[in-house]
């Protein structure tokens, strides 16, 4: 589990291999490097990513919108195997 704080910020996440994330709390803004899409996950919903052809990993930049009440937002990564 990753908590993001609901400030609003983005961060950049850098992780090797396929990955599922699902938010657990939400919402939480999700951007691939490279990409033109743009992914929000609402609490529940899930998003697999997988490397380019000839890429190790991800690069992604992960953000929030600042929720009121709310000190962070909880994300969850799982590897895909």
């Amino acid at each position: 589990m990753v908590l993001l704080p609901a400030d609003g910020a983005s961060r950049r996440l850098r992780w090797r291999g396929p990955l599922q994330l699902t938010a657990v709390t939400g919402p939480v803004w999700i951007t691939r490097e490279g990409w033109p899409q743009d992914h929000w996950l609402a609490p529940g919903e899930r998003l697999t990513l997988l490397p380019d052809p000839g890429r190790q990993g991800l690069a992604l930049w992960i953000g929030t919108l600042g929720v009121v009440g709310e000190p962070h937002i909880t994300l969850k990564l799982e590897p895909i195997v």
